[in-house]
């Protein structure tokens, strides 16, 4: 089990600028996606949470359930 590797979590990450940019749409649309649950709440780079990411995985799968 320990030979086992967790790809989900070797996913390459995204800032927030990097994100909405990746998935072509503009920050208050991506922001509102965040909000409403369509997207998962990006995950915190600082513990003061200024500094956030996403996970391309993540991103990816919002595309494909979209059809993308």
């Amino acid at each position: 089990m320990d030979d086992q590797i967790n790809y989900q979590l070797l996913s390459p990450i995204k800032r927030t600028k990097e994100a909405w940019e990746y998935l072509r749409i503009s920050r208050s649309a991506f922001l509102k996606l965040v909000a409403q649950g369509h997207l998962p709440r990006g995950i915190k780079l600082t513990p003061n949470g200024r500094a956030v990411c996403w996970r391309t995985a993540d991103l990816d799968a919002y595309l494909a359930s979209r059809g993308v």
